[in-house]
This record gives C-alpha cells, sequence and structure tokens, in this order.
C-alpha cells in the first residue's frame, strides 16, 4: 500500500510540476506581450502624433508645427523618449533634443504595418522603437504629394517593461517553488486521507481466516468506488464460510458415523485376543493396534469438530501449572528415554492457574508428543514460563521444518514427508491442541528460531488468571 501511495504521489507531483511550470510560462509569456502590445500602443501614438504635425512644403521641404517642448518626453533634460525624421532618400529632417546630435537605427515599415523592435538607447539604457514609412500631408492641398516620403523612428525607454517582467518572472518562480515545496506533503496528505477507506478495508481483511468467516466488511461509511469491492468480498465471505462449514459437518459426521464401528472393531479384536486362537494372536494385536488408532483419528476429529461448533463445557479448577506439565511429561518419558531426548521444564514451583485442566493437558500432552516424536534424536526439550508476559514455551529441535512450514503445522493431517509422516500419527495433535487452546481463551502459536528450534507459545495465563478471578466475583 505505501509503495502504491508512494508511487501515486510521485506521479501527481511530478505532473503537478509540469502543470505549475506549463502555466507558469503561458503567465509570463501572456503579461508579456500584453506589456509590449501596450508599450507598442504608446509608442504608435507618439508616432503618429509626429506624423500629423509634420507638413510637405513647396520644393519637398517639410514645415513641423510642434516643438520638444510640447512633447515633454523627448526633450533634452527629461531623455526619456527619441525621435528622429529622415526625408527617405535624403537628409535629416528633424531630431528630438533628447539625442543630442545622435542617431536612431533606420528601419522602417508602412503606415499600417510600422516595424518595431529593441534596441540600446543613446543613454546606454535598454529601449524600443517604431519606424515607419509616411507620406506627409501638403499645405496646399491644390498640390500634388509628388510622391515625397518621410521616415519617421520613434524610441523609448523600456526599463519599466523589463523590471516588470523580471519582477513577474521572480514572483512566479517564488511562488513555484514555495507550491512545488508543499504540494508532497499536501498530495501525500490528501492519498492518505483518500486511500483511508481502502487501508480500512486491507486492516479488516488481514484479521480475517478461516475463524472469522463470520465477519463482514461495513459498507456504510465506504467512498462510492469501494462499495462494488465491499459486496464482492462479503459474497465472497458467505461462500468460504458455506464451504467451511460443509466441511466441519463432513468431518463430524464422518466421525460420529465412524465412531460405532470402529468401536465394534475394537471389541472384537480384543475379544478375539483373550479368547481367541493363539496362532493368530499377532495378526489380531495387529488389527487391535490399526482399530485404536482409527478410534484416536476419531476421537480427536469429533474434538476438534466440537469445539468449532462451541459444544465443548469448561470447567474451572484451580491446580498447579508445573505439575501438570510434569505429569504429562511422564506419559511420553518412556518414548522420550528410548530417543534419547532430555527435558528442561523451567516454571516456578508456586505458579497456580484456574482454568479447564482436562482441556489445558490436552494442549500440553499433545505439544509434548509432537516435540518427542519429531524431535532429532539426543536432543533437549525446553518448556518455560516467563512470567511477565504470561506465555508458556515450548522449544525443540527440528532438523526439516522450515519458515513456510510453521503455518501449516496446525492444519489436519498435515505431516511433512519423510520424518513427519509415520503409522503412528495421523496429523491431527497440534489441530486439537488449537482448538482445546482457543476453548480455553489462549492463543497458541509457532515459530522458527534463530537456532532453527521450532516454538510453540501458549498463553496469556495472567490474562485467563484475571479474567477467571473477574468472573467469579
Amino acid at each position: 500500500m505505501k509503495t502504491i501511495r508512494a508511487r501515486l504521489a510521485l506521479a501527481l507531483v511530478i505532473c503537478f510540476a509540469l502543470l505549475l511550470t506549463a502555466g507558469g510560462l503561458v503567465i509570463f509569456y501572456a503579461a508579456r506581450d500584453n506589456l509590449i502590445d501596450r508599450f507598442d500602443q504608446e509608442l504608435r501614438v507618439q508616432a503618429f502624433s509626429i506624423m500629423t504635425a509634420t507638413y510637405q512644403k513647396p520644393n519637398r521641404r517639410v514645415e513641423i508645427h510642434f516643438t520638444d517642448r510640447f512633447l515633454r518626453e523627448f526633450d533634452d533634460d527629461v531623455r526619456g523618449a527619441f525621435f528622429q525624421l529622415w526625408v527617405k532618400d535624403g537628409d535629416v529632417v528633424k531630431r528630438s533634443d533628447s539625442l543630442e546630435g545622435l542617431d536612431l537605427p533606420r528601419q522602417y515599415g508602412k503606415v499600417r504595418t510600422p516595424v518595431y523592435w529593441n534596441l540600446e538607447l543613446p543613454t546606454s539604457e535598454e529601449g524600443r522603437a517604431i519606424g515607419v514609412l509616411y507620406e506627409p500631408r501638403s499645405r496646399d492641398r491644390r498640390e500634388e504629394n509628388d510622391n515625397f516620403r518621410l521616415i519617421l523612428v520613434v524610441a523609448s525607454e523600456f526599463k519599466e517593461v523589463t523590471q516588470s517582467l523580471a519582477d513577474l518572472r521572480q514572483a512566479l518562480l517564488l511562488v513555484g517553488l514555495i507550491t512545488l515545496g508543499v504540494t508532497p506533503f499536501l498530495v501525500f496528505f490528501a492519498l492518505k486521507r483518500g486511500l483511508g477507506p481502502l487501508r480500512s478495508l486491507a486492516d479488516k481483511a488481514s484479521t480475517m481466516n478461516a475463524d472469522t468467516l463470520t465477519m463482514r466488511f461495513p459498507q456504510e461509511k465506504l467512498p462510492g468506488e469501494l462499495m462494488p469491492i465491499a459486496r464482492q468480498l462479503n459474497a465472497l465471505m458467505s461462500r468460504l464460510e458455506d464451504s467451511f462449514e460443509q466441511e466441519r459437518r463432513f468431518s463430524a459426521d464422518v466421525a460420529h458415523e465412524l465412531r460405532t464401528p470402529i468401536s465394534e472393531l475394537r471389541n472384537l479384536a480384543e475379544v478375539s485376543l483373550k479368547w481367541g486362537d493363539s496362532s493368530q494372536a499377532k495378526e489380531i494385536e495387529t488389527s487391535l493396534e490399526i482399530a485404536l488408532q482409527m478410534e484416536r483419528i476419531v476421537t480427536q476429529l469429533l474434538d476438534v469438530a466440537r469445539c468449532e461448533n462451541d459444544q465443548v463445557s469448561i470447567t474451572s479448577e484451580r491446580f498447579n501449572l508445573r505439575d501438570l506439565v510434569v505429569e504429562n511429561w511422564g506419559h511420553f518419558i518412556e518414548l522420550a528415554d528410548r530417543r534419547r531426548i532430555h527435558s528442561n521444564i523451567e516454571i516456578d514451583e508456586d505458579f497456580e492457574i484456574e482454568t479447564d485442566r482436562d482441556r489445558l493437558a490436552g494442549v500440553i500432552g499433545n505439544l509434548i508428543e509432537n516435540a518427542v516424536t519429531y524431535s532429532p534424536e539426543e536432543s533437549q526439550m525446553d518448556i518455560g514460563l516467563n512470567a511477565e508476559t504470561g506465555l508458556l514455551s515450548f522449544s525443540n529441535s527440528s532438523s526439516d521444518l522450515k519458515a513456510e512450514d510453521v503455518e501449516k503445522l496446525f492444519q489436519r493431517f498435515w505431516r511433512k514427508d519423510p520424518a513427519r509422516s509415520d503409522e503412528g500419527h495421523s496429523g491431527l495433535g497440534l489441530a486439537v491442541a488449537k482448538a482445546f487452546a482457543k476453548v480455553l481463551g489462549l492463543k497458541l502459536e509457532a515459530k522458527l528460531d534463530e537456532g532453527n528450534r521450532v516454538v510453540f507459545e501458549l498463553g496469556d495465563f495472567q490474562r485467563v488468571e484475571r479474567l477467571v478471578a473477574e468472573t467469579s466475583v
């Protein structure tokens, strides 16, 4: 989720940066064109003011009806604007006092399409000029113009426009940098809030397992885009719940139906062994062992089914935890001695709890049996209680288990080949232990430590003790 959010945020930031850059360029160039157009209009007005004040006299002479005092910007003590007037194929007719005898570049266009350009003014300032070729009016309208033309160039300082553009560029750059600096945080915050429902949906899904199939994804506060997903997930949970329920009923029904014929087979084998032909004693003993194994499988299946269907009654009593562990270890001492497996029990002798002793004994017995059966020979099993966490741990060496096998340990009938498959075990012991632990309100989890020892943690006994004490009050 974090990777998707980071990639999405990065993509949004990059897109926003590109849009912001494009927008800034559009604003800058639009403002520049607008300022230049306005400046050119002012130059055009000045030029046409001078053009309307010039007349043609006889003998191709020019009469000018204005002075620099009339147009103050062209005066020598102001020097903010400049103009120069030429006869097209002749000499200079007039210069503004601000030029102080210097010349302007001679570029021009027609009256309707004058030429504009940037230049360096005689004052060494940046300027902009307009150049136009026109025919002055005659004093005597009866006289013909005789194709007499003048060239007028008007220039003015451009620094106010360039300064305005520089200020605008800096402002856009500053705003852009600040915006880009804040945008990632805003994008991550917005994505975090926007993806919150999806994250909640994922968190809800991560808590679901075979024991929580009755749970459903809430749809009330979900956005419209996630509603179809939630509905499909709820439909999937319903189908899974039905499938698991059918499997549980099938296992329970099969175990229940097999219980009677297996009991009869066991009784028949026991009677035949006691009163039958002694020459067939070995075959009868084998039949009895098979019957006992099948009976044990059926009993374990029924135990799991009852736990899953909440059909197990719990009777609380107070007892010593160490004594219960030692007692269950004693049931497997013969097998442990035969495989040269030793035990190390570290539980306070005065640690007492109050819960169902028989069910807890079933959990502890299955864990000890699993360790004694599958640990390598000449190894050690450690059983200890952490007084702070209330966890009772069972650890033993494992030569063949891997990390991906740990989550399968509590699955029914799962046995890892070849070390975990033998004729005397069905692979139901840990499933029964898990079911009994759940009924008792305990957590039973497995893990591999750094030394490749499998560790089963059972608890929290402190929590169970407090709950029992509160219930009794």
